[in-house]
């Protein structure tokens, strides 16, 4: 691909792989998972774009991409730097958990471009996401958004 047609979310992801890439950050606990931010935020903005996601689907991965790129999540990254991307990984994968029974797996699986398949990655960060988050983080974000 000609790096003037990548768009955005691609460089953003170089950007982390880059970062991933520097020798003191090879041993970063948690550089295999904010590699994921790039490629979760680019899922879910083809998502939103999508026709085939029912418009309450997008609701919610709309409001995602709005924490991504609000000023409080930018904090986070402004403070710890790129491992700041940790909270948008697990709300990504967990709201994308929460509707991979819902919509066709091949339509997640057809904008996916990361690496390996997007549902076994999107269980992954689920399964570790206490681990990542802490649990009470999680317990709060999970409450927050189940309610109606």
């Amino acid at each position: 691909m000609n790096p003037d047609e990548k768009d955005y979310y691609q460089k953003l992801r170089q950007k982390v792989r880059e970062w991933s890439g520097k020798n003191e950050n090879q041993d970063h606990p948690y550089a295999k998972w904010i590699l994921l931010a790039p490629d979760f935020f680019h899922l879910l903005v083809r998502l939103v774009a999508d026709p085939d996601v029912p418009l309450d689907k997008k609701a919610k991965f709309g409001a995602v991409l709005i924490y991504f790129i609000s000023p409080v999540d930018i904090l986070s990254e402004l403070l710890l730097g790129t491992p700041g991307f940790i909270d948008d990984v697990v709300l990504s994968a967990y709201v994308l958990n929460t509707f991979i029974n819902d919509i066709d797996p091949s339509i997640i699986r057809k904008h996916w471009a990361g690496d390996g398949d997007v549902l076994g990655v999107v269980k992954k960060v689920i399964a570790s996401s206490d681990q990542l988050l802490g649990s009470g983080l999680f317990r709060r974000v999970k409450r927050f958004l189940n309610r109606k």
